[in-house]
């Protein structure tokens, strides 16, 4: 009888330690605007499509000048390919761009260097041609732009996961 009044009292207690014991933990999601800094640098980029996977990056990520943190390599290869086979003429027709990312991080270490990443991701967007030259470019511009910041993305996600933080 005494028990089962001390019961509830004992669960509110128990409740309230659990409740401070959990109140200094934190988590940072890997998709919100406040992901952790990693101090990288970046290579030189050779195409718009890299430079639009640097610039996500170092905004997302961080970016230093120094020699002494690693740097983050990325060679874009671009290819257009058609979604439907059609050949109406005076009809649009579908096509997709498909960037694939070659992605090396690197860190000096006095002497040599030492790779702490490798590997290849790949992203993709479609667009719509309609014969019209000028606009048929532009269409593929803009596909080609979504297609890096979708790359840009995945490397991120994939540094996220694959570099040590500080």
């Amino acid at each position: 009888m005494w028990s089962s009044k001390l019961r509830p009292i004992a669960l509110v207690f128990g409740l309230g330690l659990l409740g401070a014991g959990l109140s200094g933990c934190s988590l940072t999601p890997a998709y919100s605007e406040q992901t952790p800094r990693i101090e990288l640098s970046y290579a030189q980029p050779t195409s718009r499509a890299e430079q639009i996977v640097y610039q996500d990056l170092a905004q997302r990520l961080g970016s230093v000048t120094r020699s002494d943190v690693p740097q983050v390599s990325v060679k874009v290869s671009q290819s257009v390919r058609d979604l439907a086979r059609s050949e109406s003429p005076g009809t649009t027709s579908a096509k997709e761009v498909v960037l694939s990312g070659l992605v090396t991080v690197l860190q000096e270490d006095g002497v040599r260097f030492n790779t702490l990443f490798s590997g290849t991701r790949t992203a993709s967007a479609s667009f719509n041609t309609s014969g019209q030259v000028l606009a048929d470019r532009a269409a593929e511009t803009e596909a080609t732009e979504r297609a890096a910041h979708s790359l840009a993305e995945t490397i991120r996600l994939t540094l996220l996961s694959s570099l040590p933080r500080p």
